[in-house]
């Protein structure tokens, strides 16, 4: 199940920030790559990086 394989890399990758072994902006980075490949996988969507049109939090 793709689901599961998914849930265990966020919550993996949250554990590693609650530990703080990862910053704040890398945490963010990693869980918008992994979003990214859920959306193109489930949904057929490839997300195009879209940075410069952020803001900074």
């Amino acid at each position: 199940m793709l689901e599961t394989k998914y849930a265990a890399l966020i919550k993996n990758l949250f554990q590693e920030y609650y530990q703080r072994n990862i910053s704040m902006g890398e945490y963010r980075a990693q869980r918008k790559r992994i979003l990214d490949q859920m959306d193109e996988e489930f949904n057929g969507v490839k997300n195009r990086d879209q940075s410069d049109n952020q803001t900074g939090d």
